[in-house]
């Protein structure tokens, strides 16, 4: 089997082997100037996604751009694929997120967007769950789903998460149920920094 560390490089190989194959093409000014018309939390989000390092941080970044996208479809999976210059060496499945519009996929790791049918003969999918945008316009499923994405992200997205989107977290401060779910995320994936100004909102 191919090792964890191997993982990254082969994703990369894979999906420059779709710009060759022109069956993907890369993030363009076209395509983010499209997203400066959009803003999360004051940001022109089209320059956010530019300039970000998203390597590693794939839910926090796809939720953003399918919240983002008309007509969107965020996916919650796993990608495993067939290495073809290795014989019979498969990736290690590893979790992701993408975003899906009609018949393409945006991927925010690679920053590309991917013939849809390419992208699940390449990557093999599994789909978990699937989020519209619609889904993602209902304030608490998002900010679960925020939450949710600095599972062992915080070291890379502590200062993003605490600038631009910890202060909505205390309109529901007093929603009991809202904060059973993020204690929840919190107690899973033993996220180590605080979203809220206060930590008492946090304790069960």
């Amino acid at each position: 089997m191919i090792k964890d560390y191997q993982t990254g490089y082969y994703f990369d190989k894979i999906s420059n082997r779709a710009i060759r194959k022109k069956q993907a093409k890369n993030f363009d000014d076209a395509f983010y100037q499209k997203y400066n018309n959009l803003t999360l939390d004051d940001y022109a989000f089209g320059e956010y996604l530019k300039n970000a390092n998203t390597i590693g941080c794939c839910h926090f970044y796809a939720l953003l751009l399918a919240k983002c996208t008309p007509n969107s479809i965020l996916s919650v999976g796993e990608l495993k694929t067939l290495e073809s210059s290795v014989r019979d060496e498969y990736l290690e499945p590893f979790k992701h997120s993408w975003v899906e519009v009609g018949n393409f996929v945006l991927d925010t790791t690679s920053k590309q967007i991917y013939n849809k049918d390419y992208y699940y003969k390449a990557f093999k999918p599994q789909v978990y769950k699937k989020y519209s945008q619609k889904d993602l316009h209902n304030e608490k499923t998002f900010l679960l789903h925020l939450y949710w994405s600095l599972k062992n992200r915080e070291f890379l997205l502590e200062n993003v998460f605490k600038n631009n989107f910890k202060n909505k977290y205390n309109i529901y401060k007093n929603d009991k149920e809202f904060i059973k779910k993020i204690n929840s995320i919190k107690n899973k994936y033993d996220i180590l920094i605080d979203a809220f100004d206060n930590e008492d909102v946090l304790e069960k």
